[in-house]
């Protein structure tokens, strides 16, 4: 939700956005903001390869899908722009 469109032009608040709750009650932010690490990895030529998802505020709004685009990372790294998802399933 906080994407290129939104036009904040930096990260905000989780939940800060009452727009952005979706897929359960109480989820917020599963896009825009910062890119985030998912539990997918491959093993590839790189090594141990992480996935993250999800857009970041200053992305393109085509990746701002929870679900789609995807990018790769060397698993081992970190960056100003990513977080992480946690989970719970009931």
């Amino acid at each position: 939700c906080n994407g290129p469109s939104y036009t904040a032009g930096d990260t905000v608040a989780v939940g800060s956005m009452p727009g952005c709750e979706g897929g359960v009650v109480g989820l917020f932010d599963m896009s825009g903001n910062v890119w985030e690490w998912t539990a997918e990895t491959t093993d590839d030529s790189w090594g141990l390869v992480g996935h993250v998802r999800g857009g970041a505020w200053y992305g393109w709004d085509e990746n701002m899908a929870c679900d789609g685009a995807t990018a790769q990372f060397e698993a081992a790294e970190g960056f100003f722009d990513t977080g992480f998802r946690c989970c719970l399933a009931r």
